[in-house]
C-alpha cells in the first residue's frame, strides 16, 4: 500500500526537477520548450503511475511483486531520480543557460516571426503538403505482412507529420488551420500510434502565450487530436497482429477498444520498471558495462544496412528487467534512467542526466539564439522536433526518440527545401502580417526591437 514516504519522496523528486521550472514561471519566463519545463515535467509524471497502482496494493508489472511490499519500494528510487535532477540541471545551467531567465525566454517572444524571411506561405504550404501526401502513400504502399521491416523507415519519415502543421501555422494562421484540417485524417494511415498525441504537444509548446495558454483555435484542435488518438492505437495495434498472425487464418485483423486503450497505459510502467531493476541490484546484480548503451547506439542502424550488428533490439537485457502484466518482456518501457543503470550504476545515471541536460541546454539555446538574429522561427521548429519526443525519450530510451526525432527532422527539412527550391518571393521585413516586430540579439546586455528592453545574457 501506498505509505507517507513514497508521497515524500515524490515529492522531494517534483521539488528537484520542477524547482527551476517553478521558479520562472511566474514571471511568464518559462517557455515549455525550455529544457527545465517539459523535459523535467514527463520525468516527474512517470512516477505518478506506479503510486497510484501501489494505492490500490496492485502493480502492472508482475515481478515487482518481489519487492512491492517493502517500504521503500519505490522510495529509494525516487530520492535517487531527485538526485539525477541536481545533476541534469547543472548540464542545462552548464550549457549557457542562466538559472534566472529573461525576456528572450517570454512565452510569446517566438509568436510574431515566420518560419521563413521572404517565402510565400503558399508555397510552403504547398511543399508541405506535397511531403504530406508523400507519407500516406508511401504508408500504403508498405506490405502489412512485413511490418517489421518497414518499422525503422516508418521511423525515420512518417514522424514529420508530428511537426508539418505546426511549420504551416507558423508562416500564416489560415493556410495552416487548411492543412491541419487536412493533416488529421491522415494521421490515422501513418501506422503511427502516438502521431495525433505527439502533434498536440507539438501545438502546445510551440504556439504557448501563456504558461499553459495557447489560442482557441489551438486548444480545440488538441481537444480533437487528443480524442483520435484511441484510433491511431487501434490501428497501428491491428497492423500489428496482423503482421504476427500472418500465418493464422483464423486471426483476429481488428483489435477491440479495450486492448487498444491498454496499450497507451502499458506504457506508463517505465519508473516502476526502473524500481524493479533498482532492486535487482541490490540483490547483487552485475552491471552491463557498457553494452546496454551500445546496444541502443546500435539498434538505430537498420539490418539491412548492417546485418551483423552485434546488438539487435530484441538483445536488450530482458533477462533484468520485470515482465508487465500480460508476461510480455519490457524492452519498450524501460526508463531511459534503466539504461544508465545498467551500465554503470549511479555514477553512471549522475553523469548520464548531466550530458542530457547539457546537450538539451546546447539545443535550445543555438536554436533561440539563430531565431532571434535571422528573425526566423525555423531553428525553434527543428528544435521542437526533438524537444516533443520527451515522453518517448524518458519511457523507451534513445533507441527509440532518437529515430523519431530524425524522422521529424526529415519531415520538416524537406518541406522546406521544397519551399526554397525556385527561388523565395518577398514579404516584406520577415514578420508575419499585422503582428508587431520580433527583438533581435544584439548582445549580452541589449537587444533592439519595438521598445528597448533589458535582455539576459547567455553567460
Amino acid at each position: 500500500m501506498l505509505s507517507g514516504i513514497d508521497v515524500i519522496a515524490w515529492l522531494v523528486c517534483a521539488a528537484a526537477w520542477l524547482g527551476p521550472f517553478a521558479w520562472n514561471a511566474a514571471a511568464g519566463r518559462m517557455r515549455l520548450l525550455h529544457p527545465n519545463a517539459i523535459f523535467p515535467i514527463i520525468i516527474v509524471y512517470m512516477c505518478i503511475p506506479p503510486l497510484h497502482y501501489r494505492f490500490y496494493g496492485e502493480t502492472i508489472l508482475r515481478t515487482s511483486e518481489t519487492w512491492s511490499n517493502g517500504t521503500w519500494f519505490l522510495a529509494v528510487p525516487m530520492l535517487w531520480l531527485a538526485l539525477f535532477g541536481v545533476f541534469y540541471h547543472l548540464g542545462v545551467r552548464a550549457a549557457g543557460l542562466p538559472s534566472r531567465l529573461g525576456a528572450d525566454d517570454a512565452t510569446d517572444v517566438l509568436l510574431p516571426l515566420e518560419v521563413l524571411q521572404g517565402v510565400s506561405p503558399r508555397r510552403l504550404f504547398s511543399s508541405a503538403l506535397v511531403v504530406l501526401g508523400l507519407m500516406v502513400l508511401a504508408s500504403l504502399a508498405m506490405p502489412r505482412e512485413h511490418y517489421a521491416k518497414g518499422f525503422y523507415f516508418m521511423h525515420l519519415f512518417f514522424m514529420g507529420f508530428q511537426v508539418l502543421p505546426v511549420l504551416v501555422l507558423a508562416q500564416d494562421r489560415r493556410l495552416g488551420q487548411i492543412f491541419l484540417l487536412l493533416a488529421a485524417p491522415s494521421g490515422l494511415l501513418l501506422r503511427s500510434k502516438a502521431a495525433f498525441l505527439y502533434l498536440a504537444i507539438a501545438l502546445v509548446l510551440f504556439f504557448q502565450q501563456g504558461l499553459f495558454r495557447i489560442s482557441k483555435f489551438a486548444s480545440a484542435c488538441v481537444v480533437g487530436l487528443v480524442l483520435l488518438t484511441p484510433f491511431a492505437v487501434a490501428r497501428y495495434a491491428t497492423v500489428t497482429a496482423y503482421a504476427d498472425d500472418i500465418a493464422d487464418p483464423y486471426a483476429e485483423r481488428w483489435v477491440g477498444w479495450d486492448e487498444a486503450l491498454d496499450r497507451i497505459e502499458t506504457r506508463e510502467y517505465a519508473f516502476e520498471s526502473f524500481v524493479c531493476v533498482y532492486n535487482w541490484r541490490l540483490q547483487g546484480g552485475e552491471l552491463t558495462w557498457g553494452r546496454t548503451l551500445l546496444g541502443e547506439l546500435t539498434q538505430m542502424v537498420p539490418s539491412a544496412l548492417w546485418p551483423d550488428k552485434p546488438f539487435k533490439f530484441f538483445d536488450f537485457p530482458s533477462k533484468y528487467l520485470p515482465a508487465d502484466l500480460r508476461s510480455y518482456e519490457t524492452h519498450f518501457a524501460r526508463h531511459v534512467a534503466t539504461l544508465f543503470f545498467l551500465d554503470f550504476g549511479i555514477p553512471g545515471c549522475l553523469l548520464g542526466f548531466g550530458c542530457l541536460g547539457f546537450f538539451n541546454g546546447w539545443c535550445y539555446r543555438t536554436a533561440l539564439q539563430v531565431s532571434l538574429q535571422r528573425r526566423e522561427s525555423w531553428p525553434m521548429v527543428l528544435n521542437l522536433c526533438w524537444v516533443i519526443q520527451a515522453k518517448y525519450l524518458v519511457d523507451g530510451g534513445f533507441a527509440g526518440a532518437i529515430p523519431n526525432a530524425l524522422g521529424a527532422l526529415l519531415g520538416v527539412g524537406l518541406a522546406l527545401a521544397g519551399a526554397l527550391v525556385g527561388g523565395a518571393k518577398g514579404r516584406g521585413p520577415g514578420v508575419a502580417s499585422g503582428q508587431r516586430p520580433a527583438s533581435v540579439a544584439l548582445g549580452p546586455g541589449r537587444v533592439s526591437g519595438p521598445t528597448e528592453r533589458d535582455h539576459a545574457s547567455w553567460n
